[in-house]
């Protein structure tokens, strides 16, 4: 390259010059303008060469080229970034490849990723400057961003959507099927008062209250299970204490929490990704893990809360790790993502699976 640079005077139109360049001239200049990327020399922050590839990126031809500015070709809002990558490249400080927008005479801005690094010309220190077009690669990095954006943004609202149904369906399990339970359990039992003198119609009617009974406490199970009032009225400890609770009984797991003596008090996201996230873990372990036992964890550590849920089930193999996740792992990573915090999930070999959640306090 030391001698391309050497040669600009005869080579600054980037056309080449037959009646005064000898064949290695020629060579070079056929060589540099057949490269897929663009190619320029700057002294004292002026082009001093380029290939043709260069005049396309810079969109005029080599006259109106010659002797300019190089930092009049970058988009402004990109100028002081690169001029101080180039400087830095120039004291041979900085060799990795950087991105801007290239600003060509004909208004056309492209994106471009450079590499420069200082060479020696006639004495004194030039920088060869190779730029790729990167301008498509750049627009479909920014359409899958919006494209995500747009995605999250619809999956957000879909939660949304879930919990207000969820809610709507338990205030009215609670408040008209409740009532119609209450009713009913009233009515069996004032039925099995008036027919004590006759056994077998008042052991009938008392097993319709007693069945009234049980569908109370099943339908109050179900809302507080459907519903996130239950962190309204119990608090987010006391509701995974609860739902705990409810998992050992339904399913005969052992699942001891420890938790602070205190009651946390997250904001409202928080709150409801955390108890969905348990829901899920813990659904998890009864259907797949085949353990004995569950723990569950809460903590937290400065302004994060950290759920923990442990199994000694038979883990989960690198297989599985590696394939497709589960609709319950996404769901619950989604779920973590849109309240600002992440999901960690481990498993040592033959040593069960740990679900941690880091969620942020405030939101």
């Amino acid at each position: 390259m030391n001698d391309v640079a050497g040669r600009t005077q005869l080579m600054d139109t980037g056309r080449t010059s037959h009646n005064t360049e000898v064949p290695g001239d020629r060579f070079l200049g056929t060589l540099a303008d057949s490269l897929p990327f663009g190619l320029c020399i700057v002294e004292a922050g002026r082009l001093s060469y380029f290939n043709r590839q260069f005049q396309a990126y810079a969109g005029c031809i080599g006259e109106e080229l010659v002797g300019i500015g190089v930092m009049g070709l970058v988009h402004p809002d990109d100028r002081e970034r690169v001029s101080r990558m180039s400087a830095a490249a120039a004291k041979g400080e900085r060799s990795e490849p950087y991105q801007y927008r290239l600003l060509g005479k004909n208004g056309d801005v492209r994106w471009v990723t450079e590499t420069a690094v200082p060479v020696q010309n006639d004495g004194g220190t030039a920088i060869l400057h190779c730029l790729m077009d990167v301008t498509g690669l750049k627009l479909s990095e920014e359409e899958s961003r919006e494209s995500e954006s747009r995605l999250r943004a619809l999956t957000q609202r879909m939660l949304e959507i879930q919990e207000d149904e969820r809610a709507r369906f338990a205030r009215d399990l609670h408040d008209e099927m409740g009532q119609d339970i209450v009713f009913l359990k009233m009515a069996a039992a004032s039925l099995a008062e008036q027919l004590r003198d006759t056994p077998g119609l008042w052991e009938r009617a008392s097993e319709l209250a007693e069945v009234a009974e049980r569908l109370k406490t099943t339908s109050r199970r179900i809302a507080a299970n459907v519903g996130p009032g239950i962190l309204d009225s119990l608090g987010l400890v006391k509701a995974i204490e609860w739902y705990a609770e409810e998992f050992e009984r339904r399913t005969r797991l052992s699942c001891p929490v420890d938790a602070p003596v205190g009651e946390i008090s997250p904001g409202k996201a928080t709150a409801i990704a955390a108890y969905r996230i348990l829901q899920e873990a813990l659904t998890n372990v009864w259907k797949h893990s085949g353990a004995s036992q569950a723990q569950v964890r809460v903590r937290v550590e400065g302004n994060t809360i950290v759920l923990e849920v442990s199994d000694n089930g038979v883990g989960i193999s690198a297989q599985q790790f590696s394939g497709k996740p589960s609709l319950g792992l996404l769901g619950m990573n989604e779920r973590a993502r849109l309240a600002g915090g992440v999901l960690r999930v481990s498993s040592p070999s033959g040593r069960g699976t740990r679900v941690t959640a880091l969620l942020p306090m405030d939101s």
